[in-house]
């Protein structure tokens, strides 16, 4: 009875999990330093955070604004990280806010530090 019940709920926390996986997006934001003040910035640029959003075909399960500028563009600057942030999803599309976890950050980028 008890092998029954863990595989059922085995199965379900799966079911779960690529559901989660297949519709939502992990988007890390990046805080801002001074240095890297640009147009447009998000509330959630001065302190970092970590956001649950909607998936889109542009968005990856884990992704920032800067894998984002890398994977589309090739290169990553201020203006392009304000652009993705605030093309990527609408601020009504939050669905749960985190905080800013710099290793999810660094897998999002492929462990690619961007200190512009």
């Amino acid at each position: 009875m008890i092998k029954r019940a863990a595989t059922i709920l085995l199965t379900l926390v799966m079911i779960i999990s690529l559901i989660f996986y297949w519709n939502f997006t992990v988007f890390v934001v990046h805080p801002v330093t001074t240095a890297q003040t640009a147009p447009a910035q998000t509330d959630f640029a001065q302190t970092g955070a970590t956001l649950v959003v909607p998936r889109t075909d542009r968005l990856t399960f884990v992704d920032s604004a800067d894998a984002m500028c890398d994977r589309l563009s090739g290169q990553v600057n201020a203006d392009c990280r304000a652009a993705m942030q605030s093309g990527a999803f609408a601020a009504s599309d939050i669905y749960a806010q985190l905080p800013y976890f710099d290793w999810l950050f660094s897998y999002s980028t492929g462990g690619k530090p961007y200190t512009e």
